[in-house]
């Protein structure tokens, strides 16, 4: 996968800086890449049919003519798609950049997100196999919470108010405590779900785009992926970057290569307990292309970070659906009480971390097995 962030639209040849969210149909046959590679998709992943929290985000207006695909459908220059999680009934967690519009910069991570739609005609969401194909339902999207930064890594995570609640889907969970940097994953990989194009490369020389199938844009998994590193000091090769790289930054953390354009807001999870219990831990922002024209592997936005305005929402959200706030959105803790050991380091043998009995931002809770 590989997520569109912030693109360069090229017209008559000329480059205007522009933040472009997720995948686009006209985007799918330009001949230059998206600036910073801003594009997701899970590379070659099978698809997926046991995670239907993870929803395709359709930014702009459907498509009435039948010429460009299906009517009713999320396809045309007219809208673009990207991914995102349910979280609670009427809440949606994604890119910012899905949303609306950035303003790139060099080096990238210093470019910045407007409060302007990212495309005219609203947004809206489904849980269904794919927004391209298949005669997708949609549900609107009432409103947008976001932070107050508006850095185009750091603050690229944005949630999604709906207007009617989503009740036969069961919401993925939220880790808001879990800090990357002292507590990365045990196992060193993480898994994605997203429903971005499944394989895309460019010419190194020309920067061409040389391949690509967007295989429908249907929702697909990845696991096992390797987890690079969280905060600053790594870095993921990318051909129009200084340097040729581009690095993390305090509220960023890299993974290996796996998402591609339309997998912008999609979530990213803890690998060792996705089977069981599919933890988000961020949400996929931008990827690169290093010097071969293949991607190189993904930026993520940590959601330790925005635990306070992220847990705040969720509750007005609860309110406004009528339903009882998700127990991740609780500010309490409820490791004592379920008999688990709070604790400033690794989990040890014999022990696990469970997202859900936590201790705070920087303390792993362990329970035995």
């Amino acid at each position: 996968m590989r997520s569109s962030h912030f693109g360069r639209l090229l017209a008559l040849g000329m480059a205007i800086p522009s933040f472009v969210a997720c995948s686009s149909a006209g985007q799918d046959n330009d001949s230059a890449p998206s600036s910073a590679s801003h594009e997701s998709s899970l590379i070659n992943a099978p698809i997926d049919t046991a995670h239907p929290f993870e929803v395709g985000v359709c930014t702009g207006v459907l498509n009435t003519d039948p010429a460009k695909g299906e009517v009713g459908a999320c396809v045309g220059t007219a809208s673009s798609r990207c991914s995102g999680s349910l979280v609670a009934p009427n809440l949606v967690l994604t890119a910012r950049h899905c949303v609306h519009q950035g303003i790139e910069q060099t080096p990238f991570c210093n470019s910045y997100l407007t409060t302007n739609p990212a495309k005219p005609g609203g947004v809206r969401v489904s849980t269904d196999p794919s927004i391209k194909v298949g005669g997708p339902r949609f549900i609107e999207v009432s409103r947008i919470v976001v932070a107050e930064g508006n850095n185009g890594c750091d603050d690229d995570v944005a949630l999604l108010v709906l207007s009617q609640n989503i009740n036969d889907v069961e919401p993925a969970w939220v880790d808001l405590h879990r800090n990357l940097v002292s507590h990365p994953p045990a196992d060193g990989k993480a898994a994605v779900v997203g429903r971005g194009v499944i394989d895309r490369a460019y010419d190194p020389v020309t920067h061409k785009l040389v391949r690509n199938d967007d295989g429908d844009l249907k929702r697909r998994v990845l696991t096992n992926v390797p987890f690079i590193g969280a905060g600053v000091g790594y870095a993921i090769p990318d051909f129009e970057q200084p340097n040729n790289e581009l690095p993390s930054t305090e509220g960023i953390f890299l993974i290996g290569r796996s998402t591609l354009s339309g997998d912008s807001g999609c979530g990213v999870f803890l690998n060792d307990n996705f089977a069981t219990k599919p933890t988000l831990i961020g949400v996929h922002s931008a990827g690169g292309f290093g010097l071969d024209g293949e991607s190189s592997g993904s930026l993520n936005v940590r959601l330790d970070r925005h635990r306070a305005w992220i847990v705040s929402a969720a509750l007005q959200a609860a309110r406004e659906g009528n339903y009882t706030a998700p127990s991740w959105a609780s500010t309490v803790s409820t490791c004592s009480s379920a008999g688990g050991t709070c604790r400033k380091s690794q989990c040890s043998a014999g022990e696990r971390s469970d997202s859900d009995l936590r201790c705070g931002i920087d303390a792993a809770c362990c329970v035995p097995q």
